[in-house]
C-alpha cells in the first residue's frame, strides 16, 4: 500500500495567462472532468481531489517585453505520494512545453 499524504499545497508563479492556463489545462491534468468557477478549478478522481486556484493575472515588463504572470496555488487532497508526484510532473511538463 501506498500512504496516503496529507494535503499538500504547492504555490509556484507562472509566466502565463489565464486564457493559455485554461487552454492547456485539460491535457495537464489528463481529464477535463473538472470543475470551473471563477478561477478555482478542482478535479474529483476516485478518493482525490485537486484544487488549484489562480491569482489575478498581472504582468511583468522586462525592458520592452510585457510577460503575464500568475500565482497558482494547487492543493492535493487523498493522493498516495507516488500519485502526487506523477500528477505534479504531468502538470509541469505540459505547462513548460507550453501545452505539448
Amino acid at each position: 500500500w501506498l500512504a496516503v499524504s496529507e494535503d499538500v499545497t504547492i504555490k509556484k508563479e507562472m509566466g502565463i495567462s489565464h486564457q493559455d492556463f485554461f487552454r492547456i489545462l485539460p491535457r495537464a491534468l489528463g481529464s477535463s472532468e473538472f470543475e470551473q468557477a471563477g478561477n478555482t478549478v478542482v478535479l474529483k478522481q476516485d478518493n482525490r481531489q485537486l484544487t488549484i486556484k489562480l491569482s489575478k493575472e498581472s504582468q511583468r515588463r522586462i525592458a520592452a517585453m510585457v510577460v503575464p504572470v500568475t500565482n497558482v496555488t494547487l492543493t492535493f487532497s487523498g493522493y498516495a505520494t507516488e500519485d502526487l508526484q506523477m500528477a505534479l510532473d504531468r502538470f509541469d511538463q505540459y505547462f513548460r512545453k507550453g501545452g505539448g
